[in-house]
């Protein structure tokens, strides 16, 4: 990639495996600590990948390395695929992944994903479709009127949410499917985005 150095490959590819898992660029500091180089080597290397439209500095800030467009375009990142919930883990825990889906970073935003195999067709009206693979953003809460994926007899299902004034309300997009009412229920997270393999 644009004859970089073997020294400038591992300072991006570390910078790129930093931002990927937390979504965040390392600092001088610590690109200068995982290489056992000065903080000022460790910033000529960045300016040299800047200098070759690789990376992007933003002046004043603690974390101000990003990125350019172009390779950001072309990053990709892993989000875990689930089919079921292993009692008192955490929904990403390695018992729950069956496979590892590469989408572009660009195709999601901040925060933590996972995805679910669409196994009904109560979505269908919003063009949500049996074996979609819908990609969830781990979050506990939701907004009225959103869609979340929950847990139903330890069965992952998508279903639009309501608080109404006691009660909690679940909602398909299918007339065939009935309306489900809970006082409490198990939000995994919020429907981001919908793949569709033809």
């Amino acid at each position: 990639m644009r004859d970089l150095t073997k020294r400038q490959e591992e300072i991006l590819n570390y910078i790129k495996s930093n931002i990927m898992t937390n979504k965040n660029a390392p600092t001088f500091r610590e690109i200068g600590n995982n290489f056992n180089i000065s903080v000022k080597a460790a910033y000529d290397h960045v300016k040299a990948l800047e200098k070759k439209n690789i990376l992007e500095c933003r002046p004043n800030r603690a974390r101000s390395i990003s990125l350019s467009e172009s390779v950001n375009e072309n990053l990709m990142i892993e989000i875990p695929l689930i089919e079921k919930l292993t009692p008192h883990k955490s929904i990403t825990s390695e018992e729950n992944i069956v496979d590892v889906l590469r989408v572009p970073q660009n195709f999601i935003g901040e925060g933590i994903y996972f995805a679910i195999r669409v196994m009904d067709d109560a979505m269908v009206g919003i063009g949500v479709m049996e074996s979609d693979t819908a990609v969830i953003r781990h979050q506990n809460i939701v907004r009225n009127g959103e869609i979340i994926a929950t847990s139903i007899n330890e069965k992952l299902i998508l279903r639009r949410y309501y608080v109404e004034t006691n009660r909690i309300k679940l909602s398909a997009e299918n007339e065939k499917y009935n309306v489900m009412y809970t006082h409490d229920v198990n939000i995994l997270g919020r429907l981001a985005h919908i793949i569709r393999s033809y």
